[in-house]
């Protein structure tokens, strides 16, 4: 759907919706691919987890600059990248401070 088909409101540009959008988002999308990989314990957990960090950066890189360079409708920019890489981060840190310890961090329990 082309960006100005969205209804605007004033107030949405005070809070800047749409990045706590692109972060949440984001953030979803690891957690996703992170919680099957923390419930197996699986082989090579430190590279699978490292592996989706990667994935989500360049999914979310990928796609501004696709829209950016190749769309007429979208635009891709900075802000939006930055909101998307915060959203993976935010969402790493939520599980570092849920289990005490980094997630790709593998312990003998």
């Amino acid at each position: 759907m082309p960006g100005k088909s969205f209804p605007s409101a004033d107030w949405m540009d005070w809070f800047k919706l749409d990045k706590w959008v692109h972060a949440f988002l984001y953030a979803v999308l690891f957690t996703l691919l992170f919680i099957p990989i923390q419930e197996r314990k699986m082989i090579g957990h430190a590279r699978l987890v490292l592996l989706s960090v990667s994935f989500c950066l360049f999914l979310g890189l990928f796609t501004e600059i696709v829209q950016g360079v190749f769309l007429v409708d979208r635009s891709g920019d900075l802000p939006d990248m930055i909101a998307n890489t915060l959203g993976v981060f935010l969402s790493v840190l939520f599980f570092r401070f849920k289990d005490k310890k980094w997630p790709w961090k593998v312990t003998n329990e």
